[in-house]
């Protein structure tokens, strides 16, 4: 082999070596480079949700930005200028670059048209030498703030993002140089609107907002929580009557958050199902009745001792009570029925049998003067009126059991000479008469 065959040899060897090397570097370049725009954070920005303010960093702009320029410090301790950048854009739909706190606040905020200051504010950009925070929610002397890149590591789960509270004395410490002011974001607490459209079986309940989220609860008649959630959204409906709620009493109270402030509660309570209760004060002449109810209507009806109806109507009310014993009505046996209505829905049907008695005018004996011998009997006889009486049992008396004795059937037993009165009473009304009894 010649010089110059060993010296070609030689170069092949180099060249190829070179080229081997080249494929690493491009294979873990192109291996690498996509796996920063695909990193994300295992459990999203701690404490989520924190006085209403909702980031999810695992999603655009967040993904977006990690693959900008400067985007490789994307869920990293030294992640702060890329959130705060992607959280401008979110907030404003700007369509900025990754910025420090220090390029935000000395040159780059009156490129996109921001104003700054020393003054807290929120959503405000707090820039520092060397880290930004995004200012959220501002409350008297504490504020609501977002960041990335908080170099704590218990956080790195977190991607080093965090929503936390501190004090303004706090925020303006440590390098702060002052607020770039991406907009005017007013405190104004959201609206919310609700309406229900009343059911027996469950009203379906609306909820409308300007927010961007509505939390809700539901409770039973004793205050326990039954549902305890939230949408995301700007309007939601529950159907009640979807949920096969056990008859009871409920309350539904909604309220919506947007930028950590929170909008009057609204509440709604609505019965499942229709109650009904029915007591009874007895009376010869006829018992008071008095009905309660949940609901709006209460039908009822009168039936004699044959099925006729009497009295057959309603009454709007929620309790209604009839006296029978003014409705003059007829002895006889009679059957109340009533029932309560709401919303399309009825209870079920109370009832109460009561009988209307005649009462006794008055008693009368077939003797009232009468003459027997000492060891004889006589059978009284009482006479009832009206003949129709419900109860006509009497009762019987002597006025000297040492002259004569009755029976509970009205016979006078002749015991030794004398004059002596016997009576007799009605059980129903004490009506009286005598009989005039000589004994020889």
């Amino acid at each position: 082999m010649n010089n110059g065959t060993i010296e070609k040899s030689f170069l092949f060897r180099v060249n190829k070596k070179i080229f081997m090397y080249l494929l690493i570097i491009l294979f873990f370049t192109n291996l690498i480079a996509p796996c920063k725009a695909l990193a994300t954070a295992q459990n999203g920005i701690y404490a989520n949700g924190l006085n209403g303010i909702n980031i999810n960093i695992n999603a655009a702009p967040y993904t977006t930005f990690a693959t900008y320029s400067y985007g490789q410090y994307a869920y990293t301790s030294s992640g702060c200028a890329w959130f705060a950048s992607a959280r401008v854009n979110q907030l404003t739909g700007v369509n900025n670059v990754i910025y420090d706190g220090a390029n935000w606040y000395n040159n780059q905020y009156s490129r996109y048209g921001f104003t700054k200051g020393q003054t807290v504010k929120a959503k405000a950009l707090a820039c520092y030498q060397g880290h930004v925070r995004v200012v959220e929610i501002v409350n008297g002397d504490t504020v609501t703030i977002s960041e990335g890149g908080y170099n704590v590591a218990s956080y790195a789960s977190y991607g080093y993002t965090r929503i936390a509270t501190m004090s303004i004395a706090a925020l303006q410490s440590g390098g702060f140089l002052g607020y770039v002011y991406i907009g005017d974001f007013s405190n104004t607490p959201p609206s919310i609107a609700l309406t229900a459209l009343p059911s027996v079986l469950g009203p379906q309940i609306t909820v409308v907002t300007n927010g961007t989220r509505i939390w809700y609860a539901l409770f039973d008649n004793v205050g326990k929580a039954i549902a305890l959630s939230f949408v995301d959204s700007q309007s939601n409906t529950w159907d009640f009557s979807k949920w096969s709620l056990a008859k009871g009493k409920y309350k539904f109270e909604a309220q919506a958050s947007s930028n950590g402030l929170n909008s009057e509660t609204k509440s709604y309570t609505f019965i499942i199902g229709v109650s009904i209760t029915l007591t009874a004060v007895p009376s010869k002449l006829g018992p008071q009745i008095s009905v309660n109810t949940d609901g709006t209507r209460i039908w009822y009806a009168l039936y004699d001792n044959v099925g006729k109806a009497i009295a057959l109507s309603f009454v709007d009310s929620q309790s209604n009570t009839w006296d029978f014993s003014k409705w003059s009505l007829t002895p006889g046996k009679y059957t109340f029925e009533a029932q309560a209505s709401r919303d399309g829905g009825d209870s079920e049907v109370k009832s109460y049998t009561f009988t209307i008695l005649q009462p006794v005018s008055s008693v009368k004996l077939n003797k009232s003067n009468l003459t027997i011998k000492k060891g004889k009997t006589y059978k009284l006889i009482a006479y009832i009126s009206p003949s129709n009486a419900s109860n006509k049992r009497v009762t019987w008396k002597t006025g000297n059991y040492r002259i004569a004795k009755v029976s509970s059937t009205g016979v006078v037993k002749a015991i030794k000479k004398g004059i002596v009165n016997i009576y007799v009473y009605t059980v129903d009304g004490k009506k009286t008469a005598k009989c005039k009894v000589t004994i020889k």
